[in-house]
């Protein structure tokens, strides 16, 4: 009989984080390859949403102050007895984590039983679970390749990111004469846009409305407000919390406005889109800001600082799209 090894996948958190383990699964076979997925009761839904086994479990992040200190500790330990069960019966041939502090106690237990273990780090600077796993993993992967605290290490590999397969499948081309603007803040939604984009708005004028299609993703409390205010507006639009199809309305735009998670960018890249990007302001360590900074290497973008806000610019970016002109013919440069 032959055997087909299991592989388990951490992740939990943000979609990120999830995301690129599902892409991971759905690009290795499955008739090769057994999968478990370990995740924490924040991402519960993704799974859910995907048709995806999952195993929840508690853990925690380092606290900051001293008194959540034990709890903390009782949380990760109650992660690591966990995971040690768990491996023991399904018996891994590797264990990957992909961030977020639910990987600390399952990579933590595979060490222990010497299942081999790799961590996957996402974004331009790794956050600080990984940062403490890349003491005791066996191997490091990284999506982008130039960790400055990581340049000494001899287990790292720069793999990327992974993509969904959706990406590589026939796409429908949606015919329209208006330009579609895509506002997308993440797993997280970025409330910053629901104020953002009614303030584009309010400074285009009717011929210039006439032309675009608003496809925005929001969190649940602007919904309502959104729709109500653009169809006053006499604009077209397709206003959301969640589009199932995300990948086609990638696939379709001509201008893409964003926040900068390493998936999210990682996506925006595979068809070349020209983006302009807010970094998440308090994202850990600046990283969305230093993800922008990456990207736009190799990509057509854009990067505001929502704090120092250039409403000028910033239309001036808005309306070359929607009377053709290049994107990169806007040579302003913008001080980030």
């Amino acid at each position: 009989m032959k055997y087909n090894p299991y592989i388990v996948l951490v992740a939990g958190g943000t979609g990120g984080h999830v995301f690129p383990a599902i892409s991971l699964m759905e690009s290795l076979s499955t008739e090769k390859y057994y999968f478990k997925f370990l995740t924490d009761k924040r991402c519960e839904y993704i799974f859910k949403m995907h048709d995806i086994d999952y195993k929840t479990f508690q853990s925690s992040a380092l606290p900051k102050k001293l008194f959540n200190f034990p709890k903390a500790v009782f949380k990760i330990v109650s992660g690591i007895i966990f995971c040690f069960k768990f491996f023991k019966k399904y018996r891994p041939s590797i264990v990957i984590g992909f961030g977020g502090y639910v990987s600390i106690p399952a990579i933590i237990s595979a060490r222990i039983l010497g299942i081999p273990t790799i961590i996957h780090e996402q974004n331009s600077v790794m956050g600080k679970a990984n940062k403490f796993l890349s003491i005791i993993s066996n191997y490091i992967a990284l999506g982008y390749g130039n960790i400055e605290s990581l340049r000494k290490k001899k287990n790292i590999h720069f793999t990327g990111i992974p993509i969904r397969k959706e990406f590589y499948e026939n796409l429908k081309k949606f015919s329209s004469t208006k330009k579609r603007i895509l506002i997308v803040g993440g797993s997280q939604g970025a409330s910053y846009f629901s104020e953002l984009i009614p303030t584009m708005i309010e400074n285009l004028n009717n011929q210039e409305l006439k032309k675009i299609i608003i496809i925005q993703q929001v969190i649940p409390n602007d919904k309502d407000r959104l729709k109500k205010l653009y169809t006053k507006k006499k604009i077209s639009f397709k206003v959301d919390t969640f589009f199932p199809k995300i990948i086609e309305e990638i696939y379709n735009a001509d201008l893409i406005i964003s926040r900068c998670g390493a998936s999210t960018l990682e996506e925006i890249s595979v068809f070349n889109k020209p983006s302009i990007l807010f970094p998440l302001p308090d994202s850990k360590d600046n990283h969305q800001f230093f993800n922008a900074l990456e990207f736009k290497k190799k990509n057509k973008s854009f990067i505001f600082d929502e704090n120092n806000f250039e409403i000028n610019h910033f239309l001036k970016i808005i309306k070359s799209v929607i009377i053709e002109t290049k994107i990169h013919k806007i040579t302003k440069k913008k001080k980030i």
